[in-house]
């Protein structure tokens, strides 16, 4: 098959989205599809060049204006407008541009879109055979672009909402995690013990409280480290520094990637995620690989993927008191450490595979051909 997968935010920020639309890509490649990208690029500047040796790529120039709706919080009506209005308009002027360019194209078999179910029910129309992948939940306001696609899937938290409560015909394709990178190494023998949060420093992802609860454990435990990787919002970036300052315990490093994040995956003894909401987070299997015990908030589709006592532990949300019992809990306990790891790992080797996957998602294709 000929498959082009459309991403607004791949030339521009990548995140959660981008990540599975490359590595599924990938897999199909192997399984000897023809794959191309449609990706997105600011008006002025290219962000994220992908790698044209690998893919074909077009990019598709429109105002990138998301940055209006993150900057301007909802604090009254006035806001709330112009934040829904920017990003709305971001999406519209990215499915216009893409859609005209795509109105002669006999190349594709089917289009593969992240999101926009607008232009995938514009392509649909156009007798185009159109996958609408979902990162996150849908509004209901979605739901008759949704029927014009031929197919809609999602995994976690998204999965389990939009088949409730707007398009019961929701498929299923699970998130698949690259086994053979992300591995544990032996680790040598140490004093401290190192913490690792691996994210967008957005506000969603709730940072402050990891941090004050850390600081309360530190009080108790000097001889615990947390480690922060990655970048994002400038704000919120500033107020995270603030509210660790003075903190050495602490230590900012920076935005990762490649074989510098799986090293530090690696070096680390426990994951922490902290976010008030996330959909089925890539971290948490990529941390689970590495054999890292997770601790994260009860939120989303989390639960899902972190099976508490076993591979992890679960806390609830701003819940200080409880997120310092369980840093303190496997700071001081090394067996329970490795135990819930080495759990990690097998649940990942057994279940999430970017071949099970791409295979998962073929299975749909070839379903649209059989109706």
């Amino acid at each position: 098959m000929n498959i082009t997968f459309i991403n607004r935010m791949m030339g521009i920020k990548f995140g959660g989205g981008e990540n599975f639309d490359l590595n599924i890509a990938k897999a199909l490649k192997k399984r000897g599809h023809k794959i191309r990208f449609i990706i997105g690029r600011e008006w002025n500047h290219l962000s994220l060049p992908m790698d044209e040796n690998e893919f074909e790529v077009i990019y598709i120039k429109t105002p990138y204006l998301r940055d209006i709706h993150y900057k301007i919080k909802p604090t009254n009506l006035f806001n709330k407008v112009i934040s829904v209005g920017a990003i709305e308009l971001d999406r519209l002027l990215f499915q216009i541009a893409t859609y005209q360019y795509l109105r002669d194209d006999n190349w594709t078999d089917i289009y593969q879109l992240c999101g926009q179910p607008r232009l995938g029910a514009w392509l649909s129309k156009n007798a185009k055979k159109t996958s609408i992948w979902w990162p996150g939940p849908a509004g209901k306001r979605n739901k008759t672009s949704m029927s014009h696609c031929n197919i809609n899937f999602a995994h976690g938290d998204a999965y389990n909402i939009i088949k409730e409560n707007i398009y019961s015909n929701i498929k299923e394709v699970n998130l698949g995690i690259d086994i053979e990178k992300f591995c544990s190494i032996k680790k040598e023998s140490k004093d401290l013990v190192e913490f690792l949060f691996v994210g967008r420093i957005v506000p969603i992802k709730n940072l402050s409280f990891l941090i004050k609860s850390f600081k309360e454990a530190t009080k108790i435990n000097k001889n615990i480290v947390l480690n922060i990787v990655g970048d994002g919002d400038e704000k919120e970036l500033l107020h995270i520094k603030e509210l660790a300052r003075n903190e050495q315990n602490i230590k900012f490093l920076g935005k990762k990637s490649g074989d510098e994040i799986v090293n530090i995956y690696q070096n680390c003894d426990v994951f922490c995620l902290t976010s008030n909401y996330d959909n089925y987070p890539n971290v948490i299997f990529e941390a689970m690989a590495c054999e890292l015990p997770v601790i994260a908030t009860n939120v989303g589709g989390i639960p899902s993927q972190v099976l508490n006592g076993i591979t992890g532990i679960l806390v609830e949300n701003n819940n200080i008191e409880q997120l310092k019992d369980a840093i303190l809990d496997l700071a001081s306990d090394k067996d329970k450490r490795v135990k819930m790891g080495l759990e990690g790992r097998k649940r990942v080797e057994n279940e999430f595979s970017w071949d099970k996957s791409a295979e998962q998602l073929e299975k749909l294709y070839r379903d649209i051909n059989v109706k």
